[in-house]
């Protein structure tokens, strides 16, 4: 059995470079929602752009140089099919000239990485995420069996990662395997922010797969939960927080 770790352990700094639209138009996406509460909605709507406000976070500019984990672009998937190849480019040069850090790439389209490959920062980890092993046809990025595909040959070049999210109804063994011979480094469990509406037309897994799942999956590696996740976990159980 491998560790199960909470949000705490895994914090780092966010930066949000490439804004607009996201190519991928993932119905769960939370920043429909979370942009409208914060007024913020023009940052995620229209055509992808930098964002010409401030999108380094003050502690990274205040101290450059001291080294931290940095996500990066959590809100628009930089490398979507529909994403520029010259804006990739820049947001991994930026990386490149701070390479004191550790960056967090998050993507549902990892094959897309191999035309970069040569450019990635040298300290990096790849997070795919996957809503399931089945393909439901909901996101426009490519489906989860082609994502798994392609992380089963980055693994053998960069740091990986998977993140379940949201997690929609599954296969049980074939999404363990799927976990086990992509030999990733970490599992996050993350789900969806609890403001978020959204629901599976197909419905959700049973409180008793999720659990199974977690302790199918800590066989093989890492678990990250996170704090969004317990509530998905209390609205399964019935309770209210």
């Amino acid at each position: 059995m491998r560790g199960t770790y909470t949000h705490r352990r895994m914090q780092g700094q966010q930066v949000n470079m490439l804004v607009g639209e996201c190519p991928h138009q993932c119905p769960w996406c939370f920043t429909e929602v979370y942009c409208a509460q914060r007024k913020t909605r023009m940052k995620y709507t229209g055509p992808l752009r930098f964002w010409d406000g401030t999108w380094v976070v003050p502690s990274i500019k205040k101290n450059p140089h001291y080294r931290r984990i940095v996500r990066m672009q959590s809100c628009v998937d930089m490398f979507a099919d529909g994403v520029d190849r010259e804006y990739i480019l820049d947001i991994l040069d930026w990386c490149r000239k701070q390479p004191q850090n550790v960056y967090k790439f998050r993507t549902r389209n990892p094959a897309r990485i191999f035309e970069f490959e040569e450019m990635m920062p040298k300290q990096c980890m790849i997070i795919s995420e996957l809503e399931s092993n089945r393909d439901y046809g909901l996101t426009k990025a490519p489906p989860p069996e082609d994502r798994y595909k392609a992380m089963l040959a980055l693994t053998r070049s960069f740091v990986t990662a998977v993140d379940l999210k949201p997690l929609l109804p599954f296969d049980h063994d074939v999404l363990v395997e799927w976990i086990r011979s992509m030999d990733v480094q970490w599992c996050y469990f993350t789900a969806l922010h609890k403001w978020v509406t959204w629901r599976p037309p197909m419905g959700e897994p049973e409180l008793s797969e999720i659990a199974q799942l977690i302790f199918g999956v800590a066989m093989y590696t890492d678990v990250y939960i996170g704090p969004t996740f317990k509530y998905l976990l209390l609205r399964k159980a019935g309770i209210d927080e």
